[in-house]
C-alpha cells in the first residue's frame, strides 16, 4: 500500500515529522508505515508512505498520521472484492484489441501504460506514459465494462525525443475502488485531487485516500 498526501510545494527543512500507522481492523494487526522525500522534475516535493503489510481484500484498514505534538489525523477504508482477471481479445487482424472487464462494482481506473527506451547519440532515455481510458470505458451492464485499444493510434499525449526505439512495452492496468471511491476523480495517476462534492474522507486533515484492487492484463502484440 502506498499513501500520498496532497501535492504541494515543500521543501525539505520544512516537512513536518509524523509517524504513520496502518491498522487492519479485522485482525487488530498494525504497522508503521515507511516514509521518503520525493521531489519532481518541476520542483515540486511530497512524502510518500509506504508499507510491505500484505494488504487483503475485502478486509478494512484504517490509517492514521500523528505529529510529534499528538495531533492525530486519520481515515477508514475498505478494500474492494477481487474480480476476474480481464479479458484482452484481438478482433481484428492488426494489434487493435477489446478489454472486458467483469465483476467491478466501481471501475475506479484502466489506463494504458506504454513503456519506451530510446537510443540518441549513444545515449538511453526511458520514458513511460499512463494514459487513462476510464472514462472511454463503455458500461456493458451492471458490473461489465469494455475499452477498445487502439496502439496504431499515436495518442498526442505521447511525445518520444529524437532516436531510435530500441525497447517498448504496452501493458494495461485495471482497478476496482472500494466503497470510499468518488467518481469525481478522474484517474489514479493524480497525485492531488480537488474534489467539488466530497472535499476530504479524511478526520482532521485534508485530502483523500483510495483504496483499490487492480489486474494487469496481458498485452502482446507486434507492430
Amino acid at each position: 500500500m502506498r499513501v500520498t498526501p496532497a501535492r504541494k510545494q515543500l521543501s525539505t527543512d520544512i516537512i513536518p515529522e509524523m509517524t504513520v500507522t496502518l491498522e487492519e481492523l479485522d485482525s487488530a494487526n498494525s504497522v508503521i508505515m515507511n516514509d521518503s522525500l520525493i521531489t519532481l522534475a518541476n520542483g515540486i516535493s511530497f512524502v510518500n508512505v509506504w508499507t510491505t503489510m500484505d494488504i487483503q481484500p475485502e478486509h478494512t484498514y484504517r490509517l492514521v498520521a500523528k505529529r510529534p505534538d499528538g495531533a492525530t489525523s486519520s481515515v477508514i477504508v475498505t478494500i474492494p472484492p477481487p474480480f476476474p482477471m480481464p479479458v484482452v481479445e484481438y478482433q481484428w487482424n492488426d494489434c487493435r484489441a477489446r478489454l472486458t472487464v467483469q465483476d467491478v462494482q466501481r471501475l475506479a481506473d484502466v489506463q494504458w501504460i506504454w513503456y519506451y527506451k530510446i537510443n540518441s547519440s549513444g545515449n538511453n532515455t526511458e520514458k513511460t506514459f499512463r494514459l487513462s481510458r476510464r472514462k472511454s470505458a463503455d458500461s456493458l451492464g451492471p458490473g461489465r465494462y469494455s475499452a477498445l485499444i487502439r496502439p496504431l493510434k499515436r495518442d498526442p499525449a505521447i511525445v518520444l525525443s529524437e532516436g531510435e526505439v530500441v525497447e517498448h512495452r504496452k501493458t494495461i492496468f485495471v482497478a476496482a475502488g472500494g466503497p470510499e471511491w468518488d467518481d469525481d476523480i478522474e484517474t489514479l495517476s493524480d497525485i492531488e485531487y480537488t474534489l467539488q462534492k466530497t472535499g476530504s474522507n479524511i478526520k482532521n486533515w485534508v485530502g483523500y485516500l483510495i483504496d483499490i484492487f487492480s489486474r494487469r492484463p496481458l498485452y502482446q502484440c507486434d507492430e
